[in-house]
């Protein structure tokens, strides 16, 4: 049975009656005691046995038996070794005092010996609680707690634990009645004249005797202005009742004076107030639905019923008839402001008459909604029932009004109505009606009308999507006047369903473009990051661009950069992108093709191009005789030198030929001083001084017009030939002109040329013609006896010249390159490749970068190592007006990189600073080092002549050299260049190196550093003074160079030493040429020494300008 047990100790006053309801309830919430529940069954009730130890058990020991699953005490004993306790008569007890089998008593003790106490116990109320007052009859619960029954009064009506109410009635239950009750400060006033009083009696049932009587100005409601608080209520004079107005008057009580108004006193009368009544006005003023004055009408003037008018007429019509003065008003109705149109002369609230007049006020006359039934408009078509309009006071067809009936002045739409009410329906369609024309149908869609419908062709609208929109390119493709909706944009081209984002990422079009919303997609990568063989970027390549230069070597080849390429989730060093690389170095370059930081180990055969030893076969890496590089030798007592062009290596103890008539010797690897060979053989050949060349043809030393042939040994020559009238012998016993003559076949006037000599004998010529607009260009071919092999031949293919086109042009393997200024987006520069017989190989290309914008021009050409370089003078090079470009190509035409060089960016000359780049040369040796010249152009105009260094392998010196020299008023022009081994001479034409005034032409030796060699000053290069000397022209012969030049209508050559020193006097040339004529002099050196000069005559002004050659 459920034990209610006190969980901790209470005091209870004895006094005191309790509330046993809400006693349980406060010490069930504050834990004061717990309920268990003991099971009857599923236990033994005597395992423990409860009869010994505890409760009244203590001492006490008995057999316990089971009946009705409830313990038995049996035979009891005494088991304490104390005496056994007596009863009150004083006999030995025969059980423990107070033992209950059961619990019955509420006295504190555990009387059924089961470790609980008091639990279960039940008693009557009636015998227990008090039971008189208003208590009677009520039958409160019960709790035993400490040994006590409390009872719950709680339930008890009027029941008060001690009295505190006045009302007849025992409230306690103690056979008193309202003993000893206190009136409250609420049971009874006691301020104004009520202040002193005697204190309240309790008058039982009726309450409390407040005792109001003794005081002799009360009153229970005020009614006096008297300046006493007379209802005790703490007020003085308020809260005053009707009684105490004058004359039985009364407060108004219409309208808002229903409620709030109240009497007051002013100057000791009772007045009625009305302060407190919310929009009360003693004059009615508001038009507010109230009646505010509250004298029984609402909104009306005081004493009448006309009701309030406005003070203005906002928002009311007072154009038209409204506009006479007090035509409107604004009148009260129904709480707010009308406007009052009664006095208003032909007011209609809808116009209605066609009278001219603005009749409803609205500012336009004549707007009438309801239109008389009149066939203004037309019999036929949509005209029938024509709309009509009011104008100039008379009733007439609507003719704007009639569009909206489908009228067309021309008909355009597919409805089947004869829109332009000329008796035919349909006879024409538009499109622009009849058809979609949002997005991209607004333009390209036809249309064709039958039966009163349109019928719509759209197959000429670009993007046009007929059903719903596919596609997300910020286009309205299907024409319904939305961009890009999403119900149908197929989301597969978003790229967000390939790679690691397939089936994770979701897809949203804004703005035209795709959007992937790839928060969830693991492993995504907005760009592609990570080498895993994963497409990151869900762009549908996997490691695309993906590189690591940490992961490649950078030396050598490698310097430029590699990158690491991802491939199949691993980086693998790209080394496609390295011209000339070679995983395993097999190739004698001077280069490290393998990047391992070793050039060309032991891959170097003889003669060929070397740092160091270990470059080559054979560990012997020798300085070049007259040049500047080192090459391979056999051993390491050969001496090194060129010859002829060409690379020769010579025996310790052999000679070889410096010239066609001197000779060196090699000792332990060094050459000794050039020695002439001795009068009884004059010439050298493969190191010995012979008679004459072994085999060859050669010219008589003492007759130029005699043609010898030579011994097989060299040593004997028998006379071969004799040249006809007008030739001479020349370079390997070929009969020449002795004169000029012309090269050229064109019958236009020649404005440009050039002469290459081919490797293979004989030369090209190369000429520009004007026709019209436009120029030609033409190549033809000659002998080594300069005889034309054939006529000569177009060879600009699709790239014309432009008009009077500057030309460059070099010798290429077995046949030759020439570069010249075409036309493309601007002026630009064409290169063509030819072959030995003059016939283009290939088509040509662009030799400057396509990529720069403006004009390119002023080619210049020379060719080293198998490439070709080609430099120009070009705008937004330098992105300062015009700057020099470099470009080379293989010699297939075929550029060796995508953008020019830059020649004039240092940091050593700001050349892009102050003016511009014009006027280039270049030249370079057979070992791959090239030099360029240009006229750097100042602000004033004035020239200055600048060179740079491009190496061997394609890298621009740091330093930018001034050649020039004389004062910044003196103009420097058109630089030529040659090497003479190691010796760079540079010419160019120059005011103030001649005495006189004028352009003379100036010349400097500098060395491979473009220092001045041996501090050498610019010198003088011509001797006559006579006109501006220009357009000179510098060309390595033998062991030093020859210079042309020229003043208008003459030509003229001298040689030089490497050192700069002129050998031999000025000789002149081309005195056939008109004085006002450039002869464009030129001069090249064939295979066999000969030199051929080339300049321009006119025959003295008597025929068109030819090229014309003649041999020196």
């Amino acid at each position: 049975m459920p034990t209610i047990m006190p969980s901790t100790a209470a005091t209870i006053p004895t006094r005191r009656r309790i509330n046993l309801a809400a006693g349980w309830l406060a010490a069930l919430a504050l834990g004061a005691c717990t309920v268990q529940v003991n099971q009857t069954s599923g236990f033994d009730p005597c395992n423990p046995n409860p009869c010994q130890t505890k409760g009244v058990c203590g001492g006490w020991s008995a057999t316990c038996s089971v009946k009705t699953n409830a313990a038995v005490c049996g035979t009891w004993s005494w088991t304490a070794k104390t005496a056994k306790p007596t009863g009150v008569d004083g006999k030995a007890l025969t059980k423990p005092a107070g033992y209950e089998g059961a619990e019955l008593s509420c006295d504190g003790v555990d009387n059924d010996c089961d470790g609980q106490t008091d639990e279960g116990v039940v008693a009557d109320p009636a015998k227990v609680c008090a039971a008189g007052g208003v208590c009677a009859g009520a039958k409160p619960a019960l709790l035993c707690l400490g040994g006590k029954w409390l009872c719950g009064y709680a339930e008890v009506l009027a029941f008060e634990a001690s009295e505190t109410s006045c009302d007849g009635k025992d409230n306690d239950c103690d056979g008193q009645t309202d003993e000893q009750v206190i009136a409250k400060p609420t049971d009874c006033k006691r301020q104004g004249v009520c202040a002193g009083l005697a204190a309240p009696t309790c008058a039982g049932a009726t309450g409390f005797n407040c005792g109001y009587e003794a005081a002799g100005d009360y009153q229970a409601a005020e009614t006096s202005c008297d300046g006493l608080d007379n209802d005790c209520d703490g007020q003085i004079d308020t809260n005053l009742a009707a009684a105490a107005l004058i004359g039985k008057a009364t407060c108004k009580a219409n309208g808002v004076c229903a409620s709030g108004s109240e009497i007051v006193c002013s100057g000791g009368i009772a007045v009625c107030s009305y302060a407190k009544v919310a929009g009360f006005e003693q004059v009615e003023l508001s038009c507010d639905g109230k009646d505010n004055d509250c004298d029984g009408q609402t909104d009306t003037y005081v004493g009448s019923d006309l009701p309030l008018h406005a003070t203005d007429t906002v928002g009311c019509q007072t154009k038209g008839v409204c506009s006479a003065k007090g035509a409107v008003v604004k009148i009260c109705k129904a709480g707010l402001f009308s406007c009052d149109y009664a006095k208003a002369q032909g007011y209609e609230a809808n116009e209605l008459q066609c009278d001219g007049k603005d009749n409803n006020c609205d500012g336009q006359i004549d707007n009438i909604a309801t239109k008389p039934a009149l066939a203004a408009c037309g019999t036929v078509g949509v005209c029938a029932d024509g709309p009509l309009t009011c104008k100039s006071n008379l009733w007439q067809c609507d003719w704007p009004g009639m569009t909206a009936k489908g009228y067309e002045s021309f008909e355009q739409s597919c409805d089947g109505k004869d829109n332009d009410c000329d008796g035919a329906t349909d006879e024409s369609a538009s499109a622009a009606l009849n058809c979609l024309q949002a997005g991209v149908c607004q333009w390209g869609v036809e249309a064709t009308c039958a039966v009163g419908k349109a019928k719509c062709d759209y197959s000429h609208v670009q993007g046009f999507e007929e059903v719903t929109e596919t596609v997300c390119d910020g286009l309205d493709n299907d024409c319904d006047g939305k961009t890009d909706e999403a119900e149908a944009l197929n989301g597969s081209k978003a790229g967000c369903v390939v790679g690691v984002c397939k089936g994770v990422a979701t897809t949203t079009c804004e703005k035209g473009k795709w959007l992937c919303d790839t928060k969830a997609v693991v492993g995504y990568e907005d760009v592609e990051k990570t080498c895993d063989g994963k497409d990151n970027d869900c762009d549908g390549q996997t490691d695309e661009f993906l590189t690591d230069a940490s992961a490649c070597p950078s030396q050598g080849l490698c310097v430029a950069g590699v990158s690491a390429v991802c491939v199949n989730g691993k980086y693998l060093c790209n080394f496609t992108a390295i011209l000339g690389f070679e995983a395993v170095e097999s190739t004698c370059d001077g280069k490290d093709n393998d990047c391992d930081g070793k050039i060309d180990a032991g891959l170097c055969g003889p003669a060929a191009t070397c740092s160091g030893g270990d470059q080559c076969a054979s560990g012997a890496c020798k300085a070049l005789f007259g040049g500047s590089s080192k090459v391979c030798a056999n051993a390491s007592t050969q001496c090194a030198a060129t010859s002829s062009g060409k690379v020769v290596l010579v025996d310790d103890g052999a000679a070889l030929c410096a010239t066609s008539a001197t000779q060196q010797t090699c000792s332990a690897g060094t050459l000794a001083e050039a020695k002439a060979c001795p009068a009884d053989k004059p010439a050298c050949s493969s190191g010995l001084c012979v008679v004459c060349t072994p085999n060859a043809k050669t010219c008589d030393g003492k007759d130029k017009t005699k043609v010898i042939q030579c011994s097989a040994d060299g040593l004997t020559a028998q006379p071969a030939a004799t040249c006809a009238g007008g030739e001479k012998c020349a370079g390997a016993g070929d009969c020449v002109p002795v004169a000029g003559y012309t090269l050229s076949d064109s019958t236009d006037a020649v404005v440009a040329h050039e002469l290459v000599a081919l490797t293979g004998g004989g030369f090209a010529a190369i000429w520009a013609i004007n026709a019209g607009n436009v120029g030609e260009l033409r190549v033809r071919v000659f002998s080594a006896a300069g005889v034309a092999k054939a006529v000569s031949s177009i060879g600009h293919g699709a790239s014309k010249p432009i008009k009077d086109a500057k030309l460059a042009a070099a010798a290429v393997g077995s046949g030759f390159a020439v570069a010249w200024e075409t036309q493309s987006d601007g002026k630009d520069i064409a290169l063509g490749i030819f072959d030995a017989n003059g016939k283009a190989i290939g088509t040509p290309v662009l030799a400057n970068d396509p990529d720069t914008a403006g004009d390119q021009g002023e080619p210049a050409m020379s060719v080293a190592g198998g490439l070709i370089h080609i430099a120009f003078s070009g705008e937004n090079i330098d992105f300062l007006g015009f700057g020099i470009g470099l470009r080379s190509f293989d010699a297939t035409g075929k550029p060796t990189a995508t953008a020019n060089l830059v020649v004039n960016d240092s940091q050593s000359v700001t050349d892009g600073a102050d003016g511009d780049q014009t006027q280039p040369a270049i030249v370079c040796k057979i070992t791959g080092e090239c030099a360029i010249a240009y006229t750097h152009v100042a602000a004033n105009g004035k020239g200055k002549i600048r060179a740079r260094i491009l190496s061997a392998d394609g890298q621009l010196a740091d330093a930018v050299a001034t050649v020039s020299t004389g004062t910044v008023a003196q103009d420097q022009r058109t630089p030529t260049l040659a090497w003479v081994g190691a010796t760079l001479l540079v010419a160019w034409s120059a005011e103030g190196v001649e005495t006189g005034p004028g352009y003379g032409i100036a010349l400097r030796p500098l060395t491979a550093t473009l220092t001045p060699l041996n501090g050498a000053a610019v010198t003088l290069a011509n001797e006559a003074a006579t006109g501006n000397q220009g357009q000179p022209q510098l060309r390595e012969v033998g062991t030093g160079a020859a210079l042309v030049w020229g003043v208008p209508g003459l030509g003229s050559v001298r040689d030089f030493a490497a050192s700069g020193a002129a050998v031999g006097a000025e000789a002149t040339f081309a005195v056939n040429t008109t004085a006002t004529i450039a002869v464009q002099a030129r001069l090249t050196v064939l295979i066999d020494g000969k030199q051929l000069l080339q300049f321009l005559s006119d025959s003295k002004g008597t025929a068109a300008a030819v090229s014309q050659g003649l041999f020196r």
